[in-house]
């Protein structure tokens, strides 16, 4: 099949069609090894319309908000001459792993199964090859780099990703505090920051108040200095289900009862089967971990107990 360049060049113009488009990932089901082209999810598709400069994301566990924002700058970095994207994150492996979706996705490019796809990949490794190819930096001809590792102080990016700022934040309060010293203030004026984490640390934690600052801003006009709070509950996740099976403990239907009068929240009985039994094997950790409603991201683990202050953010 001949692609010309026109073609091509329609394909590529358009960043809505590379993001739905273009990239290629591991499923997360990775029996075989084998790449697939990534789908864009509700939630990301949500947060990619409602993004913001500063972006503050507490989130369930596996909803694809790190693997999103990694082939985002992915994109911004081989598009865009001197973009300089970086991720930082709580473990340095970890924050090799993210850098490691970005180099999957550029080198299955040219085998894409839909060959308009690959041939769209084949013109742009032949317009900017890759310069430089190591475990935290990504480099290419175009003068851009995507780097990753547990902080970030030198130059200027464009795009700074936070992953597991909660935990970083309550488990190495130093560490975070040499985040948000270094690389939060190493944005420059027009760059975007995209903290996404599960929330971990009570008050007083650095993670803790970005989220009370983005909390502030619901439903208030925002400035490109201030955080914008996004939310998206462990039910986006469409494996989060337990098909014939129930919910069974008094405490579970009573939580259902307040989530559909309080929030109006409806799920399929076989949702909240999963849930409970998420439940029962996280405890407390739940709220955290696979938060149904935005206030629990920060409930404190004391039973009964919720920081004060809080209201609902909804989830779509």
């Amino acid at each position: 099949m001949t692609i010309t360049p026109k073609q091509i060049a329609e394909c590529l113009a358009s960043k809505d069609w590379r993001m739905r488009n273009l990239y290629q990932i591991l499923p997360e089901d990775d029996a075989d090894g084998g790449m697939v082209p990534f789908v864009l999810r509700a939630e990301q598709e949500q947060y990619l319309r409602e993004r913001h400069s500063r972006n503050m994301t507490p989130k369930a566990r596996k909803l694809g908000m790190s693997t999103l924002i990694v082939l985002d700058y992915l994109d911004e970095a081989i598009t865009t001459p001197k973009t300089h994207c970086a991720h930082v994150d709580f473990k340095e492996d970890d924050a090799f792993k993210k850098l490691d979706i970005a180099r999957a996705a550029w080198k299955a490019g040219p085998t894409h199964p839909n060959p308009v796809i690959a041939a769209c990949w084949r013109h742009i490794h032949k317009a900017n090859t890759m310069t430089g190819d190591a475990a935290g930096c990504l480099q290419w001809a175009n003068g851009s780099k995507q780097e990753a590792g547990t902080s970030f102080m030198g130059g200027t990016p464009r795009r700074l990703h936070w992953s597991e700022a909660g935990p970083m934040s309550a488990q190495a309060p130093d560490r975070a505090r040499k985040v948000k010293r270094g690389s939060l203030n190493a944005i420059g004026a027009n760059g975007v920051i995209d903290i996404e984490t599960t929330m971990e640390g009570g008050e007083g934690t650095i993670a803790r108040d970005i989220f009370d600052l983005a909390l502030s801003m619901v439903g208030k006009p925002l400035t490109r200095m201030d955080w914008k709070l996004h939310f998206f509950p462990w039910f986006g996740h469409p494996s989060y289900d337990l098909p014939g099976h129930g919910p069974e403990k008094p405490e579970t239907l009573a939580y259902i009862r307040e989530m559909q009068e309080k929030h109006a929240i409806q799920l399929p009985a076989s949702r909240w089967a999963w849930y409970e039994k998420k439940k029962a094997e996280q405890k407390d950790d739940i709220w955290t971990q696979f938060p149904t409603v935005a206030h629990e991201c920060v409930r404190s683990i004391v039973s009964g107990q919720i920081f004060p202050g809080m209201v609902t953010v909804k989830s779509n």
